[in-house]
């Protein structure tokens, strides 16, 4: 994706950075850690409010940006924020087959928070 401005450029890597620190905690999940999927389902729990801040900063940097930028920007914030949804749902899943008590409650939450 080419944004041209340096600003959108930083958002962008921002948004990337994050999202690949969450898929390397889901490959060690994979692996069989409990310690991990806890943490998994903490970083992908409810992150309404920091999308919806993201959004806001992305709308106000509209002077700066040009409108493609800000286009693309607010298109992957939503891509982001479904993959966030869907690894969480997958967390719950691999918790469920460690036997944790709390699984249902989490999948009753997850259910909840579509977004």
């Amino acid at each position: 994706m080419d944004l041209l401005e340096p600003e959108a450029e930083a958002l962008r890597g921002n948004l990337v950075e994050g999202l690949v620190t969450i898929l390397m905690i889901l490959d060690d999940t994979v692996e069989a850690s409990s310690q991990d999927c806890q943490l998994l389902l903490t970083l992908t729990s409810d992150r309404e409010g920091v999308m919806k801040n993201l959004r806001e900063g992305i709308a106000r940097s509209q002077g700066s940006l040009g409108v493609e930028s800000c286009r693309r920007l607010l298109a992957a914030s939503s891509l982001l924020e479904r993959l966030i949804w869907l690894i969480h749902r997958f967390a719950i899943l691999l918790k469920s087959e460690s036997g944790d008590d709390q699984t249902e409650d989490l999948m009753e939450e997850a259910v909840i928070e579509t977004p």
